[in-house]
């Protein structure tokens, strides 16, 4: 998958999502709601805070 298409399923740029790899911004509340959504797990996997 590529940032392009990452960002237009949660709705933000590219930019951002690249921002997000590179730990120079944190993600808002709706878009870990939004990637945990779209990849079918909890919210708290997104954050790293368990295993599923």
């Amino acid at each position: 998958m590529t940032q392009e298409e990452l960002a237009e399923a949660l709705g933000c740029s590219q930019a951002m999502i690249a921002r997000w790899e590179a730990n120079e911004h944190q993600p808002k509340e709706e878009h870990i709601v939004k990637a945990a959504k779209f990849f079918g797990v909890s919210t708290d996997y997104i954050l790293g805070l368990s295993d599923y």
